[in-house]
């Protein structure tokens, strides 16, 4: 029966035109490349600390848009390079970036005035 009731759907939706369809590829490569520049700069301009919730924003989107472009459009998109571009990749390295590269610099004006000046005045230098 099983067979029969696959062969069944398939029917009903050429009659109905409900066939799912794959998204482009090229279009949907576009896109992985945009979304992860976006994600990134978005993620080295706010602060650390939105920056995780911001990842789990941008994760339950993706979900949503996928699961949308399903349900109305009937298009299949593979979820997992959504997720990689705009959080799960983009997040860790922006991150590691920032503190090994950006941050750096504050550090060491911290540790080379520390001695000398009242730690706030070394803090409110290095936040400027």
């Amino acid at each position: 029966m099983d067979g029969v009731e696959s062969h069944a759907h398939f029917l009903d939706g050429i009659i109905q035109n409900k066939m799912l369809h794959m998204a482009d590829a090229g279009m949907m490569f576009i896109f992985y490349i945009i979304l992860a520049l976006g994600a990134t700069l978005v993620y080295f301009f706010i602060p650390k600390y939105i920056s995780p919730i911001f990842a789990i924003i941008i994760s339950v989107f993706l979900l949503w848009l996928a699961r949308y472009l399903y349900g109305a459009q009937r298009i299949l998109v593979d979820i997992f390079p959504l997720f990689l571009a705009g959080s799960i990749l983009t997040y860790p390295i922006t991150y590691i970036y920032k503190f090994f590269v950006v941050d750096r610099e504050k550090r060491e004006l911290q540790t080379n005035f520390s001695h000398y000046v009242d730690p706030n005045v070394v803090r409110q230098i290095a936040d400027k």
